[in-house]
């Protein structure tokens, strides 16, 4: 999945320098993400190229590809989204407040 803005471009790119061990103390919302993603997936958002990129976009936005991952990695594992999204509502609404 690319990136939706240049700013998730760029914070995904610290993601992936943190789980590489090249980035000293990485922010919280940093090392979370670089926990709990593959990385794989990360290399996915941090690739994305910048042109036609909005530099951010709106929360709505952010929050709904959220929901799409947390539900893609529920079926992966075979779990209901309700939940999966249940689970990781404090999580979610952590990482949205950081945004």
């Amino acid at each position: 999945m690319p990136a939706k803005s240049k700013s998730q471009q760029r914070f995904f790119g610290m993601v992936r320098a943190a789980q590489k061990g090249d980035m000293e103390n990485p922010s919280s919302a940093v090392d979370a993400a670089a926990k709990s993603m593959t990385t794989k997936d990360v290399d996915d958002f941090a690739s994305t190229k910048h042109e036609d990129l909005p530099e951010k976009v709106q929360k709505e936005i952010v929050g709904e590809m959220i929901k799409s991952r947390i539900n893609h990695y529920a079926i992966r594992e075979g779990k209901t989204i309700d939940r999966q999204i249940s689970k990781n509502h404090q999580k979610m609404n952590k990482l949205m407040a950081k945004i």
